[in-house]
């Protein structure tokens, strides 16, 4: 008893707790997380504010914390499909914060790639890693972006006497000019400029000109998706003309707004930026219908020689003639499209013509050059005129194929370097995923207003597209970010600094700038890609600015 009862005085009487109280408390914890409450946009600009550190204090010191980057990436991912490992959590702190700084406008870093003072930069183009320069020395830079940013890979100078010309183009007897806008594809070249404005195009494997065009007094920007040649002009003309009928020609109209500055992405999607409007516009072609080639019944020698004769012409001419690569229109009640089958047969045409051509040439002057042929009494002199025609019909074929003997020497040495480079995998050899159906019209599919972004959207020289995002830069290098959707719009800015690459009393600033820069389509000074912005300024600078936020290692 004296055992139990020293237990007993040394319980003490514990309430019950009630249910009601302890939901009411778990609610009062659950209000203090002010986090989870936040909409998403908010809570990763609160993410931003914490150095690495203090994330991951936060989440050994919150459990309920812990699974708020999956939340997330849930939330943001919906639409994709998910790793099959997860991101550790520096991983995923930094992705989530790049996105952010696309999205804000906010610049992580500033890289000046090069700086050639005096020496204005006229356009820059950027494919995959690969940045090309073009700038008024008279130079072609090539950079290549790796982990420590853009290096300087090779540099091409124009007049240069040790460096050897790869292909030569000729005009026809046209003075060469200032070109307004260029485009180059694996094989046309197509340049418009003089006035009044004038379109060439070259075959410039082959080193021979196709065509050239005659416009009004206006500049042109062409583009090249295919074997279609796209010119649009500043009142807002767009015509698409198809190599290989040049009856064959479309027009579009857009808004007739001076509109010096678009971006094509080689696809489906067109956007424009007037110079002075508050507002891009996206324009789209509809894709190709995708035909399912019909069963063949006819027996397999017909079917292996009409292959085996598809692919002699695809590698003679360089085009893919595969119905697979190359798809079909769809009909439409317009002007009828040439069928590939018919190109086919035109390119075979035209082959079969120039060797009878030749064939009968030669037979001429071998007939006409015999003894019996030609009367006793026949002077010297006829069969000189003789050898002289046919060696200007001989000309005539030779100059058909190529405008310089120059050509003949490097046609081989840049076929054999194209094969190379696709045999080593450096060239892509597939086709686009979407290809434009030129028969349907042109659709604006949105208009995104830039009004709230003050000047910053006023006096647009040059607009970029990456994914889903657009960029502009005005004549003062103020750049803006939207999304294509329309539901985000920002200025780019680091640091608070929005426009510190051009200075307004600039010593390299000129007095046409105010005239030039509206109506100049070659001044692509803007581009964009996955590391970001590369900006060419009129002092001779290369900026490239950084989105991106990598852990420190």
């Amino acid at each position: 008893m004296t055992f139990f009862s020293q237990t007993c005085s040394n319980l003490t009487l514990v309430p019950e707790e009630d249910e009601d109280s302890d939901l009411l408390q778990r609610q009062e914890r659950e209000q203090d997380d002010l986090i989870t409450g936040l909409p998403y946009e908010l809570a990763l600009y609160v993410f931003s504010l914490l150095c690495f550190d203090e994330l991951v204090r936060v989440q050994l010191n919150h459990a309920d914390l812990s699974t708020f980057g999956d939340d997330i990436m849930d939330t943001t991912d919906r639409n994709r499909t998910r790793q099959s490992q997860p991101l550790v959590w520096p991983a995923r702190y930094c992705r989530l914060q790049t996105r952010l700084n696309w999205k804000l406008g906010a610049v992580q870093r500033v890289h000046l790639i090069s700086d050639h003072s005096g020496s204005r930069v006229l356009s820059v183009k950027l494919k995959e890693k690969l940045l090309v320069v073009l700038s008024e020395d008279n130079a072609v830079r090539l950079y290549e972006h790796g982990d420590n940013g853009f290096g300087l890979r090779h540099t091409w100078q124009f007049g240069d006497p040790t460096q050897q010309q790869n292909r030569v183009l000729k005009g026809g007897t046209h003075a060469w000019f200032v070109p307004d806008s260029v485009s180059l594809s694996r094989n046309y070249f197509v340049v418009s400029g003089r006035k009044p404005s004038a379109v060439f195009l070259w075959k410039w494997r082959k080193g021979v000109r196709l065509s050239n065009k005659a416009f009004d007094n206006q500049p042109h920007s062409v583009q090249l998706s295919g074997d279609y040649l796209i010119t649009a002009s500043v009142d807002g003309t767009v015509h698409v003309f198809d190599i290989l009928d040049e009856k064959n020609v479309k027009t579009f109209q857009l808004p007739p707004c001076s509109i010096p500055t678009l971006d094509y992405d080689g696809g489906l999607y067109l956007s424009v930026a007037p110079f002075t409007a508050r507002c891009l516009h996206q324009f789209a072609w509809h894709p190709q219908q995708q035909q399912t080639p019909a069963h063949d019944s006819s027996p397999p020698s017909t079917s292996s020689t009409s292959s085996s004769l598809s692919s002699t012409l695809a590698e003679d001419d360089d085009t893919v003639i595969s119905p697979r690569n190359q798809p079909t229109p769809s009909p439409s009640t317009s002007a009828p499209h040439p069928s590939q089958h018919q190109r086919v047969k035109r390119r075979l045409s035209s082959s079969f013509g120039l060797f009878c051509l030749a064939k009968k040439t030669w037979s001429s002057m071998n007939t006409s050059t015999t003894p019996s042929s030609l009367p006793a009494s026949a002077p010297a002199t006829h069969q000189k005129r003789t050898s002289a025609s046919t060696t200007s019909k001989l000309a005539r074929i030779r100059r058909h194929s190529s405008y310089n003997d120059y050509g003949y020497a490097c046609q081989a040495r840049t076929e054999q370097y194209i094969k190379q480079k696709m045999e080593q995998g450096l060239l892509s050899t597939s086709p686009p995923t979407q290809r434009p159906d030129f028969d349907q019209p042109l659709t604006l599919r949105r208009t995104i207003r830039t009004t709230p972004l003050g000047n910053t959207a006023l006096e647009i020289v040059n607009v970029t597209s990456y994914q889903g995002y657009i960029s502009t830069v005005n004549r003062l290098g103020d750049i803006a970010i939207y999304k294509k959707d329309g539901t985000m719009a920002a200025r780019v800015q680091h640091h608070g600094q929005h426009s510190w690459m051009e200075k307004t009393e600039s010593p390299f600033a000129r007095e046409d700038d105010d005239y030039s820069d509206g109506y100049n389509f070659m001044r692509s000074r803007l581009v964009m890609g996955s590391m970001g912005l590369v900006y060419g300024g009129r002092n001779g600078s290369l900026w490239w600015l950084d989105f991106g936020v990598k852990p420190d290692l």
